[in-house]
């Protein structure tokens, strides 16, 4: 009977917290940019524009083209969070193979050395426990 330790941590993630730091610096960096252009387009053309319609149209154009740029962000942060979480998790079955097979390895050795071998042997640096 071979038993397995779970070393998979059930709370957030080290990537998932670069992911969110990210996606909201380019949030918030978006928001500044959108009210600073807002508000020198204002004191600057204040004057100049008299018709409500123009405003409007500009404001509009500028708020659809700020939303593009952060829906692109967010769709390829996405997917580079969807591409490491993939390659980090194919690094950690790897692993697991490994430390099988160095397990049943370590077995067979401890069997053949101790013919007399019946108790539970933990071998905490592979993640398993073996009842012989």
């Amino acid at each position: 009977m071979l038993k397995k330790y779970s070393n998979v941590s059930k709370g957030v993630t080290f990537v998932e917290v670069i992911i969110f730091t990210v996606l909201l610096s380019m949030l918030v960096a978006n928001m500044i940019n959108y009210i600073y252009a807002i508000h020198a387009r204002d004191l600057k053309l204040m004057d100049e524009i008299q018709n409500a319609e123009k405003g409007f149209i500009a404001t509009t154009a500028v708020m659809l083209l700020a939303m593009g740029a952060l829906f692109f962000q967010v769709a390829t942060l996405s997917a580079v969070a969807s591409y490491f979480d993939g390659i980090e998790r194919k690094e950690m079955r790897v692993q697991k193979r490994l430390n099988e097979t160095a397990c049943q390895e370590t077995l067979r050795l401890l069997a053949a050395k101790d013919y007399f071998l019946n108790e539970t042997v933990k071998l905490r640096d592979l993640g398993c426990v073996v009842a012989i």
